[in-house]
């Protein structure tokens, strides 16, 4: 019996109907889906600057893909330093519920990112900064809940016109931390402290709040100050307090997290200009109401923009391994989110030249191309598919586990006309993964990656 052209199509079609699951196949990588470039043909990387993964321009968040900045969640825990009579820093219940409204407050202008003041005109991007605060209780401590109280005859006091390292008054001097720090290491200790109650009495004493901040702990002065003789006939003085303070304490942690002033040195940013640094408009002679600024890392009465540059120097010391920003904060990537999975769309061309983590899995679909240059950490459970057509190039990058876990591995799809392909190149590592790639090195011996994570 003769077939004709529609019964052989028809038939055709049954075939792939009935025998789909053979035709495109998923399974994870094998020797067979890598392509190995050997040394000496590797991609040129810039003729100056830091390298990529520590240059902090590439942890600025992507406009057009802001899940690949995912959110990052930095541990505090606050101390109340009062004198043993309890009359210098807020009680018990009023510093639980001032916590409560700090924390609010701090995390709304993080949420809130503002244009800058200056320059003049300026047109600097408002990007999200991608980061928050959360109180850290101390696990091992039943009913902990983060929030600490200490009487002291000295410690309790902050003299703002004395910083020798020695002094127990001084800004800087890390006696507090010593003495009451909870969870080193691994949380940044806020102390709440006041000025000298003498001083405070002085006619000639200018009182002024002031800070400090440290990668592991920082100091904020005069909060309660505020809420007894400023704010004492607001509606809510404690709200009134928080919304103050919260410009002091992004401001202070914004020293832990790696930024510098803007006003009166080179603090490594382009968008961050040289300023007169007036605190506001009051404050500025008539032909100067143009140099007020509202940066936070400025001494003024806004202190709630970030710039571009700022945020990616925070994202780098978050994201990056061997920094003490990285170690307070909630370990990222840990936890399986799969409606957190990562798509780089059909055709697209990605290159991440930061260290990453994320929560899901990362998806390339047809054609899509992704380079990694740094680590990428995914969590348990998590895998990378590289879909028919799609290029995943390691180049000098890492895809592992940051968290002491196993992840899953490459999965790439497989079909009649073509497949997903896997580029290795510039010692390129795939750790941690419950299915490992075994891969040839340079000199052309098999070798199963190695398990010790960079």
């Amino acid at each position: 019996m003769r077939l004709t052209f529609i019964d052989f199509v028809f038939a055709l079609f049954c075939l792939f109907a009935l025998n789909g699951c053979r035709i495109l196949q998923n399974g994870f990588a094998t020797r067979q889906d890598v392509v190995l470039i050997p040394a000496g043909k590797n991609t040129p990387k810039p003729a100056s600057g830091p390298p990529v993964c520590s240059d902090f321009r590439n942890y600025i968040p992507d406009t057009l893909h802001p899940e690949f900045t995912p959110m990052r969640y930095v541990r505090v825990n606050f101390h109340f330093v009062n004198s043993p009579d309890s009359t210098q820093n807020f009680s018990r219940p009023d510093a639980v519920r001032f916590t409560e409204e700090l924390l609010k407050c701090v995390n709304y202008n993080l949420a809130n990112n503002q244009r800058m003041f200056l320059p003049p005109g300026n047109q600097t991007p408002v990007l999200p900064t991608q980061y928050r605060y959360v109180l850290q209780p101390d696990t091992a401590i039943a009913a902990d809940n983060g929030i600490y109280f200490h009487y002291a005859d000295t410690l309790f006091i902050c003299n703002k016109k004395d910083n020798t390292q020695r002094s127990p008054f001084s800004l800087f001097y890390n006696g507090q931390f010593d003495r009451y720090g909870v969870r080193k290491g691994e949380v940044i200790n806020v102390f709440f402290m006041e000025h000298p109650p003498d001083s405070l009495g002085s006619a000639t004493y200018k009182f002024t709040t002031n800070g400090v901040g440290k990668p592991d702990w920082a100091k904020i002065i005069g909060a309660f100050y505020h809420y007894q003789h400023r704010f004492n006939n607001q509606a809510d003085p404690l709200q009134a307090t928080a919304v103050f303070i919260a410009g002091l304490f992004n401001h202070e942690l914004g020293h832990s997290l790696g930024l510098a002033h803007t006003w009166n040195l080179n603090d490594g940013c382009d968008d961050t200009p040289l300023h007169p640094n007036y605190w506001n408009y009051p404050d500025a002679p008539a032909d100067k109401q143009d140099q007020i600024s509202n940066n936070v890392m400025d001494y003024n009465a806004y202190e709630n923009a970030w710039t571009p540059c700022q945020i990616g120097k925070v994202q780098m010391n978050l994201a990056s391994s061997n920094t003490l920003q990285r170690r307070m904060q909630q370990p990222p990537g840990c936890n399986y989110r799969p409606e957190e999975t990562i798509h780089i769309a059909a055709g697209d061309s990605v290159s991440w030249l930061g260290a990453k983590d994320f929560n899901g899995d990362i998806v390339l679909h047809r054609r899509a191309k992704l380079r990694i240059c740094c680590r990428v950490s995914l969590p348990q459970q998590a895998r990378v598919v590289v879909k028919k057509g799609a290029i995943l190039h390691l180049d000098g990058g890492t895809l592992t586990n940051s968290c002491g876990q196993k992840w899953e591995g490459i999965e790439v799809v497989r079909g009649l006309f073509g497949k997903g392909k896997i580029i290795l190149q510039n010692n390129a590592q795939v750790l941690n993964a419950i299915h490992p790639i075994w891969q040839i090195t340079d000199s052309g011996k098999k070798v199963k990656q190695r398990k010790k994570q960079r």
